[in-house]
């Protein structure tokens, strides 16, 4: 899976989680190297390095454990005053090189962010930047310290931890699926020269031998997230809070079917084959003006019914806040048909209730349903 990076989509990404522990090196004074190339922009500056850092892993297993090594070759990517560079450990001498495009500035003790990635396709820019996917792990140090002084190596210590989180699924071995997101569910995207972009699309996925799909990698969210799952007997949301999106969280779930997915709060999407005797399906209907103007420290109540109410089985509506444009802002935490609100201070408000309904009655053999109805009310705070 390949995805080309240029430029920053939909969200900025943030912060850090992890574990560190003192990785071997050695080290003496050296004067960094200008390896020069075509022209000035194609010089590195190389230097020997001491770096105090453990591989991280994502679960926090120890990894102060006697005989914690990195892998030759790895690399830990960081800034300093502007400067991207990477140091890479050489397991043959057991000891870390740095390069960087400018010249290091030099500093005592400065706070620098620090960055590793695990299971990236490749590495791509020069070595500055990693090819990634949904299955590459981040690891971050915001507090990272680095010390460079004239003519001596470098110092950097770092406690590198999880910034992603990850999920996977349970299920029969051999099920396929597709995982997507409606609302802004991110993997991470290539990273060059530590500028981090996220990107969304459909993750194709299959259920192991060992009835477990393999971990999917995504950036945090500070917002709750609706999975869509399509398998090959139907389709199914269900929407998670944000607190299963937080860095270094590790989430399992169960693989939605006909049988199960009730009892796992997944819903089922509907058929839209209309029911002859009812070709226009049920709506929702108003039962309060869409717009009203109150004054500050007014309440206002928004209303609706479903159409023929006798005949359609409703799930329970969800009222949220949105913008002018309908984008989710907060969801109101209200279960019913319909809500009091208290908006302030003044201005426009915007609010948003969705009600999924089935129809209950059968023709032959088979349900007739149809899709998600929804309704926008406006409310002007004026003094």
């Amino acid at each position: 899976m390949t995805h080309i990076f240029n430029i920053l989509r939909r969200m900025a990404l943030a912060t850090l989680s992890g574990v560190a522990l003192l990785a071997a090196c050695t080290a003496e004074e050296v004067v960094p190297e200008a390896v020069s190339g075509a022209g000035d922009e194609a010089k590195t500056y190389t230097y020997r390095a001491y770096i105090d850092a453990a591989p991280p892993t994502f679960d926090g297993d120890a990894t102060t454990r006697a005989g914690a090594q990195w892998n030759n070759g790895q690399k830990i990517f960081f800034y300093a005053a502007g400067v991207c560079a990477a140091a890479t450990y050489d397991a043959t001498t057991g000891s870390w090189v740095i390069t960087s495009k400018q010249q290091l500035p030099t500093t005592n003790n400065a706070t620098v962010t620090a960055h590793h990635f695990v299971d990236f396709d490749n590495y791509i820019n020069d070595g500055f930047g990693v090819q990634t996917s949904y299955r590459t792990q981040w690891y971050c140090d915001q507090a990272a310290k680095f010390t460079h002084r004239e003519g001596e190596a470098v110092y950097l210590t770092t406690h590198l931890k999880p910034n992603t989180f990850r999920m996977r699924f349970t299920g029969t071995p051999g099920t396929q699926f597709t995982l997507s997101a409606e609302t802004g569910f991110q993997y991470l995207a290539n990273v060059v020269d530590v500028a981090v972009s996220p990107y969304t699309e459909d993750l194709q996925l299959t259920i192991g031998n060992d009835g477990y799909s393999e971990y999917v990698y995504a950036v945090p969210s500070d917002e709750q997230r609706t999975l869509v799952i399509t398998s090959a007997d139907n389709t199914y949301r269900r929407t998670l809070p944000a607190s299963v999106f937080q860095r270094g969280k590790t989430s399992r779930l169960a693989l939605p079917t006909t049988d199960n997915y009730n009892d796992n709060n997944w819903e089922k999407e509907t058929s839209d084959t209309p029911n002859p005797d009812y070709p226009d399906g049920p709506y929702l209907i108003p039962v309060t003006p869409q717009e009203t103007t109150i004054t500050v420290g007014q309440s206002v109540r928004l209303e609706v019914e479903g159409s023929n109410p006798n005949r359609f089985s409703w799930q329970r509506p969800q009222w949220t806040q949105v913008d002018a444009n309908g984008n989710f802002i907060k969801n109101l935490q209200r279960s019913e048909y319909f809500v009091t609100l208290y908006p302030t201070p003044a201005g426009t408000y915007y609010y948003k209730v969705v009600v999924p309904f089935i129809l209950i009655e059968q023709v032959g053999q088979e349900n007739y349903g149809v899709p998600e109805r929804s309704l926008t009310f406006t409310v002007h705070v004026v003094q």
